[in-house]
């Protein structure tokens, strides 16, 4: 009945009604607010690292690869020495252990 006259006279809701309105429209606000917090807890966070690089780790060496690096690093040496001699004769340097002789 009260509908009636409030809307014969051009008012469309008493004054409980706006309030209660306003009510509902914070209460929703505010669930809307929890939910959207809800979900942003829940999901997962992104975090950006810096690559990492896998280091190789050094293969086992086998005997004969041992064995194989012995006798180049002795070829080696007994070249420079052979080298050596040979300048020491280009250059007639003498060494301690030809003075002694």
């Amino acid at each position: 009945m009260l509908r009636l006259i409030y809307h014969y006279f051009g008012m469309d809701s008493c004054k409980s009604c706006e309030t209660l309105r306003a009510q509902l429209e914070i209460a929703n606000f505010e669930k809307s607010q929890l939910l959207d917090r809800l979900l942003k807890i829940s999901e997962p966070e992104i975090v950006h690292a810096a690559p990492t690089f896998a280091i190789p780790k050094p293969k086992a060496r086998t005997w004969d690869m041992q064995r194989k690096t012995l006798e180049e690093q002795e070829r080696v040496a007994a070249k420079t020495l052979k080298d050596i001699k040979d300048l020491e004769k280009e250059l007639e340097v003498s060494t301690k252990e030809e003075n002694a002789s």
